[in-house]
């Protein structure tokens, strides 16, 4: 989708960024011719010719060099060397509407799906290797590799024996902004292999708004609005110098390749395009897959791709080396009733496909999770061991044991009132319906059982907050004035009960 042209990143939080499709600006590059009329009507000599004027324009936009400038960053950097077998290289502008400016085909409207017109072609090294390379030429007299070479703007359409040419009339070239460029010409069959097709090409590029408060700049455009454009091809497995083209599609529209059906060429058929710029880089060679780097573990001193130390084939019991095979290892077992026995176990990665047994799912505590084999009388205590390692995962996490608290609390409570208001319903209902008869009965209900739960639920569990405040742990220490036999005399006795001393507080209160 497309959007308005923007003029600053105001709608982009700090810290974020927006990713566009496609920044199709509102006129593409080319010639146009804007026209106005001017009618005067209810004149007294009558009505006169209207006024009308025009005036030619050209939008320009850069068609066959880029300026430098406009070029933020590239990636992989430039004449670096690391680990690039799985990165697609790209290359960042400041402009954000650049791959948009101009149409593939010149002179054509810009519409909202109108794809990019230039892309990013990776050349290996073996791609220009040879007297007769993929891309470029080869020069007898020195034996070297010949890339792009400097011409004419009016060269880049001249005609060439088996050489396809860019679609671009002469008037396009002339009212460009370009007097030069530079071109190189590949094979055509070769182009069709590694050029992405017209479908592909509006996913090779996109824009980027991003926010750039509080940022060190180093070189970046202050709004933040960039494009980017990616190659559709990684550096080899093998690794090795790579070249990357910035190269013009406009008038290749219909040279690309196609799925449907297949294009082919000939083998001394070439196609000329124009270079807008280009880098090199060097690629690691690819350590390999995950699947090779594990079975590379054992070929290289290390232990045997996730099996217990030793030869299966040692095994003399047929069973005992089928699960060898499949990454179990017997353990010893001490059972809950004191007997020893020997168990099999095995963690979740193994180096062959298992199924996930879930019959007995879910299993509430972790001997529910031991499975039993019949025939050979051995626990296999995998599940339960990844069952009890998971519990204990889960409950070393604060927040998530907070949580299981609380629901627990929650679900409890909730139970604890259904069942208070069953009961308070099985012993009210019956006497209500007695009493008002069955056309009173829901009006009754509806007020009485209610209030009678909330009474229930007071009882049950009281506000503490109602109550005084004594801590019955460490006892007040009162004196109370007992009467003897003789009315003159009294003992002074401490008391230590908290009660006692509440009710004589109570009593002081009063008087």
């Amino acid at each position: 989708m497309t959007y308005p042209i923007k003029t600053s990143n105001s709608s982009v939080s700090p810290g974020d960024i927006q990713f566009l499709s496609a920044v199709h600006p509102p006129l593409a590059s080319g010639s146009y011719t804007l026209t106005g009329s001017q009618q005067i009507n209810n004149l007294e000599q009558g009505n006169v010719a209207p006024y009308t004027a025009s005036q030619n324009f050209f939008v320009t936009a850069p068609q066959f060099t880029v300026d430098p400038s406009s070029i933020h960053s590239v990636y992989p950097p430039k004449g670096q060397t690391g680990n690039y077998y799985k990165q697609m290289p790209f290359m960042v502008f400041n402009n954000f509407a650049l791959p948009w400016a101009r149409t593939l085909t010149p002179g054509a409207a810009q519409t909202d799906t109108s794809p990019p017109w230039m892309t990013i072609l990776l050349a290996y090294e073996s791609d220009k290797q040879g007297e007769s390379p993929n891309i470029g030429g080869y020069d007898s007299a020195t034996g070297k590799w010949v890339g792009p070479t400097t011409v004419s703007a009016e060269d880049v359409i001249a005609a060439k024996t088996n050489v396809i040419t860019p679609a671009i009339s002469d008037s396009d070239i002339k009212n460009g902004p370009n007097t030069s460029a530079q071109i190189i010409e590949i094979k055509y069959q070769f182009f069709l292999d590694i050029a992405p097709t017209l479908e592909e090409l509006p996913l090779l590029s996109h824009a980027r708004d991003v926010n750039t408060d509080n940022k060190i700049m180093l070189g970046m455009d202050v709004d933040g609005l960039f494009s980017v454009v990616v190659s559709n091809r990684v550096p080899p497995a093998e690794g090795g110098k790579c070249t990357a083209f910035l190269i013009s599609l406009e008038g290749h529209q219909d040279h690309l390749p196609s799925y449907t059906p297949p294009k082919t060429a000939n083998a001394d058929q070439s196609i000329r395009v124009v270079v807008l710029g280009g880098w090199e880089f060097t690629a690691s060679k690819m350590p390999g897959s995950f699947r090779q780097l594990m079975l590379d573990v054992e070929a290289k001193g290390g232990v045997k791709l996730l099996q217990a130390p030793g030869d299966p084939n040692d095994a003399v019991n047929e069973i005992a080396k089928e699960a060898m095979e499949i990454g179990y290892v017997a353990l010893k077992n001490e059972l809950r009733i004191g007997e020893k026995s020997t168990s099999w176990y095995r963690g979740p990665c193994v180096p062959a496909p298992t199924k996930q047994v879930t019959d007995y799912a879910p299993y509430h505590y972790s001997d529910h999770a031991i499975q039993y084999d019949p025939e050979t009388g051995i626990f296999d205590l995998s599940y339960a061991a990844a069952w009890q390692v998971g519990r204990l995962l889960a409950l070393s996490d604060g927040a998530f044991s907070q949580s299981l608290s609380s629901w627990r609390r929650t679900y409890l409570g909730k139970m604890q009132s259904n069942a208070e208001q069953a009961s308070i319903e099985s012993k009210v209902i019956p006497a209500l319906t007695a009493v008002s008869g069955n056309s009173e009965y829901n009006a009754a209900s509806n007020k009485v059982v209610p209030q009678l739960h909330s009474f229930m639920h007071c009882v049950a569990h009281p506000d503490t907050s109602i109550f005084p405040k004594i801590n019955v742990r460490k006892p007040i220490k009162t004196t109370v004035t007992l009467k003897t036999n003789n009315a003159n005399e009294s003992v002074n006795k401490e008391s230590s009960d908290p009660l006692v001393a509440l009710a004589k507080q109570q009593n002081a209160d009063r008087d």
